[in-house]
């Protein structure tokens, strides 16, 4: 885990790398030749217009189980160039194994970082609901389509402590979904997808962390049968807050968990 100061002194390089993710979707005034405009295809994996995704309470008997601190980091190819940018400031020698494995993850699974917040009467349920334990986990799309997760990390012990009279928890776990069935071959989640939840349910409760797709962009480009890299129309520009929150897992700690995913899926 990083301290939040230094997450905070890097906020402004971070800045930056977002700023030159989404840079080159702009042509150059210079430019003699006359664009001609292109409109990115069908999305071929789903873009959240915000990375970060607030918890909400769905229904049922309890609705402080999971605090409103808790939230959810979509970790596609994005987030994790922006987490591997920010270690290599202090560590440039940053393993390549892992660089290599992050690269494979984000194009074969869905990543997210689940950073809970629980502090309920029943200090034991509490302590399950942090590691999300005895809980129903899946994701949804508007069509109905539910992914359930491969692999669920406690990335994070359980951090204790005394408020008034109950018992508050923090936890950050890790969720790992397919990015395509296995037997069919098919995405698992449709590409027009216009957002996505995260669904968690249990204790006669429910919660969810919802993802909205970003709206298409059109580029402009000097060559018409030239495809636009899918990381040059993030239009996301993260809060100070944020920024914190996405960063707040290291690269190496989070993909050095995740290395036996490069043992399940090979091309």
């Amino acid at each position: 885990m990083i301290d939040s100061q230094r997450i905070l002194s890097g906020i402004g390089f971070v800045s930056l790398i977002v700023m030159t993710i989404t840079g080159c979707a702009t042509t150059s005034p210079d430019t003699i030749a006359e664009p001609v405009a292109n409109t990115l295809p069908a999305r071929p994996k789903f873009i959240p217009a915000n990375y970060v995704a607030r918890v909400k309470h769905g229904g049922g008997e309890y609705n402080r189980l999971l605090a409103l601190p808790s939230h959810a980091v979509w970790v596609d190819k994005t987030i994790s160039e922006m987490k591997q940018a920010y270690e290599q400031q202090n560590n440039p020698n940053l393993n390549n194994n892992l660089i290599n494995g992050a690269e494979m993850i984000s194009n074969n699974f869905i990543v997210i970082e689940c950073h809970i917040e629980t502090m309920f009467a029943d200090s034991s349920i509490a302590y399950d609901v942090s590691g999300l334990r005895n809980l129903n986990i899946y994701l949804n799309s508007p069509n109905g389509t539910k992914v359930y997760p491969l692999q669920h990390l406690l990335l994070t012990p359980a951090l204790e402590k005394q408020v008034g009279t109950l018992r508050q928890y923090n936890r950050t776990n890790v969720l790992v979904f397919a990015m395509e069935d296995i037997i069919s071959g098919l995405p698992t989640l449709p590409s027009e997808t216009n957002s996505i939840r995260l669904n968690v349910e249990g204790f006669n409760s429910s919660y969810y962390f919802e993802w909205l797709a970003q709206e298409p962009i059109v580029l402009e480009s000097l060559d018409p049968n030239k495809k636009p890299d899918i990381t040059d129309v993030i239009r996301w520009r993260p809060t100070q807050a944020e920024t914190y929150q996405v960063l707040k897992v290291r690269f190496s700690d989070l993909y050095s968990q995740l290395q036996a995913l490069t043992r399940i899926h090979r091309n």
